[in-house]
């Protein structure tokens, strides 16, 4: 067999499995189970802050151009503190955990975090 055959058949091969791996990660967010993702979304703020969030939006699952979860509405509040408030938590997941199955939090950013403040007269701070 001469080496530019060789060379087609390396080829084609390499890009089989490359359209196998881009498929699959198009057809992967149906696998995994949004109620799975939440938790380790809702576990992962909790180790972070100490506080359970509250979530009134919906999860929302992406695996490209990286893994990520994305939980809009999000409030957190243990009762004593003023609560703080966030329009959604994106959080970025690891990749080789996910392969197993398994939901691994790596990043959480807060998007458009909000927070009351009030400033009385004589210049002192209070929260809420």
């Amino acid at each position: 067999m001469s080496v530019p055959i060789r060379l087609k058949r390396l080829t084609a091969a390499a890009l089989g499995i490359f359209a196998l791996v881009l498929a699959g990660l198009f057809v992967a967010p149906y696998f995994i189970s949004h109620e799975e993702a939440r938790l380790a979304v809702v576990r992962a703020v909790q180790a972070s802050t100490g506080v359970e969030p509250q979530i009134d939006g919906g999860v929302h699952l992406t695996f490209l151009p990286t893994p990520a979860v994305r939980i809009d509405d999000v409030e957190l509040t243990d009762g004593n503190r003023p609560p703080f408030a966030a329009a959604s938590i994106y959080a970025s997941v690891r990749l080789l955990p996910l392969m197993v199955g398994r939901v691994e939090i790596a990043t959480l950013i807060f998007r458009e975090p909000r927070l009351l403040v009030d400033t009385a007269t004589d210049g002192s701070i209070t929260l809420g």
